[in-house]
């Protein structure tokens, strides 16, 4: 009896990581930075390339709320996790794509925030816990309007 051999593809993370990256004409774009769990702390904002990656975005997020940047970190997109690439390093890649875990330095932006409505979720500093919840601004720029 013959063994039938099932073709696996070979890099199944495109698929995982959600829709392909989106430019809006190559526009920077406006995020709204708010803090989970915590009241009365107003929303700020924050102004990314939508190809830059996660690890870029976790340097910009560390300058806005002035961290020192010398914590672990990831980002959660639904059932995906984009850790930090020092903490991503101790896994063996397959299980960690059958985790669906991957590098924050392998993902732009645009991959996870493709909607408008869409939200990102990042903890920095595994120990205090830092939440952040992440959305693109709706608002148009005034710009637009000569």
């Amino acid at each position: 009896m013959a063994a039938k051999i099932i073709p696996f593809p070979a890099d199944a993370r495109p698929a995982a990581q959600g829709a392909p990256r989106i430019t809006d004409g190559g526009a920077a774009w406006s995020l709204i930075v708010e803090l989970v769990h915590r009241e009365h702390t107003p929303a700020r904002s924050a102004t990314v390339q939508p190809d830059a990656s996660l690890a870029d975005l976790h340097r910009i997020l560390a300058r806005l709320f002035s961290w020192d940047a010398s914590h672990n970190y990831f980002f959660s997109y639904g059932s995906c996790r984009f850790e930090d690439p020092e903490l991503f390093a101790g896994h063996d890649r397959l299980s960690a794509q059958c985790r669906k875990i991957y590098s924050a330095a392998d993902v732009p932006v645009s991959a996870v925030l493709t909607h408008k409505t869409d939200a990102l979720f990042y903890v920095y500093d595994l120990v205090n816990t830092w939440e952040l919840r992440i959305s693109r601004d709706h608002a148009v720029p005034l710009e637009q309007f000569g």
